[in-house]
């Protein structure tokens, strides 16, 4: 039987990998969304403040109901086959995505700071 060994550089490797995306995680703001934009085919549809309640149908080959509701947003309904945009479920930290790839729509959620990343 042919045993395989792991020498300690490869565990210095993966502790150093762990601990950074630990450090990543926990110093991320994850802060609340302020606004939602709603893509269809790359354009811009519609632009959402996530502190008023609504609700908005998209009609094309497959229909999407997309809801805002106490500051988060998601998609409430649709018949694309997948389902994977209901999945995502309820979206309200800056940064967040939701997309469905069969009806081509993507969410997008923005916080208030102006810049994504500062050099």
């Amino acid at each position: 039987m042919n045993r395989r060994t792991f020498s300690l550089p490869f565990f210095i490797v993966c502790a150093a990998i762990i601990l950074v995306c630990t450090a990543a995680l926990m110093f991320t703001k994850g802060e609340k969304a302020k606004t939602a934009l709603v893509y269809k085919d790359n354009t811009l549809l519609k632009t959402l403040s996530l502190n008023e309640d609504t609700r908005f149908d998209i009609n094309g080959k497959y229909k999407l109901t997309i809801t805002v509701k106490n500051g988060e947003i998601f998609v409430s309904k649709s018949n694309c086959p997948c389902k994977t945009c209901k999945n995502f479920g309820k979206l309200s930290k800056e940064g967040q995505t939701a997309v469905c790839l069969p009806s081509n729509v993507r969410i997008e959620l923005l916080g208030s700071s102006e810049y994504d990343a500062v050099l």
